[in-house]
């Protein structure tokens, strides 16, 4: 079998798989109807022959993706604006995107329709794009600096261990770093707060995330024990005010994020899912077969999808808070994909991705 024919057959199965579960806008419980919108195959689509977005359609917010390969834009009609090969590293923001080796020697810096926006020359680290900012991480991943409008050094802020998570949000950036403490840096490059959990034989960061007000921090951190932590801002500082402990936890970087408009968090956790509720300060676990790959972004509406599986088969499981599973829907694919724009969710894997509707009775 050709790998043409073998990339057709792994979108295929993957249609059929989600269409049994979806198609024919099927309700399931819970007061959710989901609706099949379209299918569009990344193998049959390239920058050169991709559905140009009219000019009238040039305000609408496009989706970001990375599918095995393949990354690029896709809009809410399954057209792409870019979809391409990596053929190196590539740093993928919702509004701009650059690919680039891993010292580069410049960055070209492209929007998502595909046009170069600027050029940066001999830059002082990799691009990471932070809340709609570009910004430069050493290469000892110790430092990192925030770019001006024109690709200028704004300002340089430099870390006491390099960093294993960042996030950023109403004008702060959260660095989680290697050795277990995290720093709250303003938008002028000034330290904020400063905090190390403790609590645990090893420490480290493995994710950490900022709420869209900038009053909520939540991290994972350490090792024997790994530990969940919720922060909140209280005066000019920020108090623990939730703690959870997660057993020996994982040696790698974990799924983490704020979701339901920042009142829930889900994080990723041995056996399963974790999801706290911020106002009620309760954590459940729903128990998960694999690893975690991708978290709906939004969650929200009383429903969170989630894709679990290992590495050639992957299971989109959708859940109603605060604990309930009520849908799996299996499909083989070695990468997968998973985004949430208001009431619509994409599902991408094989050569595909997927949009449905989603809707209340």
């Amino acid at each position: 079998m050709t790998k043409k024919k073998h990339l057709y057959w792994i979108a295929l199965g993957l249609f059929l798989f989600l269409a049994y579960v979806f198609m024919a806008a099927q309700p399931v419980p819970s007061e959710l109807l989901i609706e099949a919108r379209w299918i569009s195959s990344l193998d049959t689509r390239t920058d050169e022959t991709a559905g140009a977005i009219s000019p009238a359609g040039r305000g609408q917010r496009l989706i970001p993706f990375r599918l095995g390969r393949r990354f690029g834009y896709v809009d809410s009609e399954g057209r792409f604006t870019v979809n391409r090969i990596q053929e190196s590293y590539v740093s993928l923001s919702p509004g701009a995107w650059t690919e680039h080796a891993a010292l580069p020697g410049s960055l070209e810096i492209k929007n998502s329709q595909n046009e170069t926006t600027g050029t940066i020359e001999s830059p002082s680290g990799y691009p990471v794009f932070l809340d709609g900012r570009l910004y430069l991480a050493g290469g000892d991943q110790s430092s990192l600096t925030a770019l001006d409008k024109d690709g200028n050094a704004a300002w340089t802020y430099f870390f006491q261990a390099p960093l294993t998570g960042i996030d950023a949000a109403a004008g702060f950036i959260l660095a989680g770093c290697l050795d277990g403490t995290i720093e709250l840096i303003s938008d002028e490059g000034d330290t904020v707060y400063s905090f190390e959990p403790g609590g645990s034989r090893i420490p480290c960061v493995y994710n950490c995330v900022i709420s869209q007000d900038g009053a909520k921090i939540a991290l994972i951190s350490g090792l024997d024990e790994q530990r969940f932590l919720f922060l909140e801002r209280s005066g000019e500082t920020y108090r623990v005010a939730y703690h959870e402990n997660l057993g020996e936890g994982f040696r790698r970087p974990v799924q983490l994020r704020f979701i339901d408009s920042d009142r829930r968090v889900a994080f990723e956790k041995a056996g399963g899912l974790g999801i706290f509720d911020t106002e009620k300060r309760e954590s459940f676990t729903l128990p998960l077969r694999g690893t975690v790959y991708a978290i709906d972004n939004e969650g929200g509406g009383d429903f969170l999808f989630v894709i679990t599986g290992d590495e050639d088969t992957k299971n989109l499981v959708a859940i109603r808070y605060p604990d309930r599973v009520f849908i799996e829907a299996p499909f083989r694919s070695g990468a997968a994909f998973l985004a949430r724009q208001g009431d619509n969710l994409y599902i991408g894997g094989g050569q595909s991705i997927i949009a449905f509707a989603l809707r209340g009775n």
